[in-house]
């Protein structure tokens, strides 16, 4: 899992600390928005499933071929009663339920709140642990996210000064 820290050095010429706040709020809620666009599905694919660590559940390393127990598995089950095999989800309540957008911006930090509590049930610690399966982002994510708060943050700054040039 990636974390990301913002170090502020110094201040920026031109413009107010109260509006420097205003413009990392808004960079933190670019990327909580582009978190829950573009990173947030990719959780529910078989293709991601090795980039986030999500643990393979019984019976997905079985090959079909060998139907003897393979249809007592979690997978065997899932795919005949659900028609599927994706990871994090069962019937879809979850991953429908992740859909709706609660992006929550200070000026250090952004909060996804993800209002899902099936994912934070967890019956012992040799049970996966969904909640981390779904937020944890890939370091090439978090790298593309630093890169992407970095353009947000000086997008806005420099139309701020372009702003403060024309009211002069």
């Amino acid at each position: 899992m990636i974390k990301i820290n913002v170090q502020a050095t110094g201040t920026v010429p031109g413009v107010s600390k109260r509006k420097m706040q205003a413009h990392t709020r808004a960079m933190w809620v670019t990327l909580g928005i582009h978190w829950h666009r573009k990173l947030r599905p990719k959780h529910f694919m078989r293709a991601h499933q090795r980039e986030y660590g999500i643990w393979e559940r019984s019976g997905e390393t079985q090959t079909r071929r060998r139907q003897g127990n393979w249809k007592r598995t979690y997978t065997g089950q899932k795919l005949r009663k659900y028609g599927h095999t994706k990871p994090l989800v069962k019937t879809g309540t979850g991953m429908r339920l992740t859909r709706l957008r609660d992006v929550r911006a200070t000026r250090n930090s952004a909060r996804i709140v993800l209002h899902a509590p099936v994912f934070n049930f967890r019956k012992s610690p040799s049970h996966p642990d969904m909640r981390r399966e779904l937020t944890t982002i890939s370091k090439p994510e978090g790298e593309a996210l630093v890169q992407l708060g970095n353009r947000t943050l000086e997008r806005n700054i420099a139309s701020d000064k372009s702003r403060q040039r024309l009211n002069v």
